[in-house]
């Protein structure tokens, strides 16, 4: 007999992704369901656009898309496991808008048999284990909404807009480099406070709804 051994633990998260994938469809498969059934899990593709800015006014956009594996239960409540294999860190000035896996919490407050609105939030990282801390300098943060549109028989699209939100550590980074820039600033130029508060970030600076990724999708329900 040949034994196989399997580490997880050298797993990329594109196969952590798709063994988690294979497992929740399995579990589903019994159930026959679709996409308003009690319980029902989809797997599907997105492709969008995201465009963030810096609160010093630089902007970077680029386009998203995405594999993911969506779980509904109880008809109102759902969850999204994604991962964006070409996609990098979302990020401008150092601040990290964006990351490759997505994990999401989903509450459908519009549920019914021609179309679905629901509401979004998440977290974003490099790898799963950024889901589990605040403290890794790859997290961010989404929240927001979309719609889904079942067409034929399993197969639903959908139209989604997130608000990207930094992570806790690329915030603190970016807040402390900027106090100490005009700390330097008005050391140099003997600038006086009231001149110069007013370029210290706010948190309406970091929260905005000028940094978006907005994404169609297609998905199979099973």
């Amino acid at each position: 007999m040949v034994k196989t051994k399997i580490s997880i633990g050298t797993t990329t998260p594109l196969r952590k992704f798709l063994i988690v994938t294979v497992a929740s469809l399995a579990f589903a498969h019994s159930a026959a369901a679709d996409s308003t059934a009690l319980f029902s899990a989809g797997v599907g593709t997105t492709l969008g656009a995201s465009s963030v800015t810096s609160p010093t006014g630089q902007t970077e956009s680029a386009f998203s898309n995405e594999l993911s594996l969506r779980l509904k239960f109880l008809y109102a409540l759902g969850l999204d496991l994604a991962y964006a294999p070409a996609d990098q860190r979302t990020s401008v000035d150092g601040l990290v808008f964006g990351a490759p896996a997505r994990l999401s919490g989903l509450l459908y407050v519009v549920p019914t048999d021609w179309f679905s609105l629901y509401a979004k939030g998440g977290i974003e990282g490099d790898h799963p284990g950024a889901w589990f801390t605040s403290e890794d300098p790859s997290n961010a943060y989404h929240v927001g909404g979309g719609v889904e549109v079942p067409v034929v028989s399993h197969w639903v699209i959908g139209l989604e807009f997130l608000v990207l939100i930094p992570g806790i550590e690329s915030v603190e980074d970016h807040f402390g480099r900027t106090v100490s820039d005009l700390d330097i600033l008005r050391t140099g130029t003997a600038v006086q406070t009231a001149d110069t508060s007013a370029s210290i970030p706010e948190p309406g600076d970091y929260i905005s709804g000028n940094n978006f990724r907005l994404t169609a999708s297609v998905r199979y329900f099973f």
